[in-house]
């Protein structure tokens, strides 16, 4: 069996595989179960205890959840394969089985676990996603790793995902594409008829100068991501 890692540390809150993307439909979360959450003094985190879906995730400054109240269904992460391999993408609502720990009671961090997967493999599949916070800075650390069949080949991991991003006025988007590029319409941008995919990808090395990018309110606040 193999295990591969993608780390995407560094962040005011999360990390994409640098691709952004937004989900503007909004389904009701239940409240018969409370999230699971750590925060330090400037961020809390919280996801949800059934699959590890993305809930909360505020700046504890000023008050800023990043995530809408009526939250998208899009999930923690999504792995696709190479073409003819199936299942074409994984998710976690795949997972036959879901927990979570504490790793060694740290507060500050946050282990999850997928497990049980009914794939059509000998050996089985299992994720485990890492959340860290850093006790001074108002950053979060945030890692996969993908316990796998070796004749599962994977062609992309996109993670985090984050869900319904809370919407600002004068939102802007920074990414070092090229020399450096900074749109002031960055929804239009993702949402507009021009873009089919509703994403907006670059590849690294190459189009991207660096592994990062910023979205955030001018003047006010947003987040920055970015991954080794």
């Amino acid at each position: 069996m193999r295990q591969d890692k993608w780390n995407a540390p560094k962040i005011l809150s999360i990390a994409l595989i640098l691709v952004i993307s937004s989900s503007f439909g909004f389904s009701q979360q239940s409240s018969s179960t409370p999230p699971i959450s750590i925060s330090n003094a400037t961020i809390q985190i919280e996801v949800g205890e059934s699959a590890g879906d993305l809930i909360t995730l505020l700046d504890k400054t000023n008050g800023m959840n990043f995530i809408s109240p009526g939250r998208g269904s899009t999930s923690l992460w999504q792995i696709e394969m190479l073409p003819g391999i199936q299942p074409a993408i994984i998710t976690p609502a795949m997972a036959g089985s879901f927990r979570w720990e504490h790793p060694d009671k740290r507060s500050n961090e946050l282990k999850l676990v997928w497990e049980n997967f009914n794939l059509p493999y000998s050996k089985p599949l299992k994720i485990e996603v890492t959340v860290v916070l850093d006790p001074k800075e108002p950053m979060s650390y945030w890692s996969i790793a993908i316990d796998k069949p070796g004749d599962l080949h994977i062609e992309k991991v996109r993670f985090p995902q984050i869900p319904s991003i809370t919407k600002q006025p004068e939102e802007v988007l920074a990414a070092p594409i090229w020399m450096g590029q900074l749109t002031k319409i960055p929804r239009q941008m993702i949402t507009g008829n021009a873009n089919p995919n509703k994403r907006l990808e670059w590849p690294y090395p190459g189009t991207m100068s660096l592994q990062c990018l910023s979205f955030y309110r001018q003047d006010g606040p947003g987040l920055y991501l970015s991954c080794d």
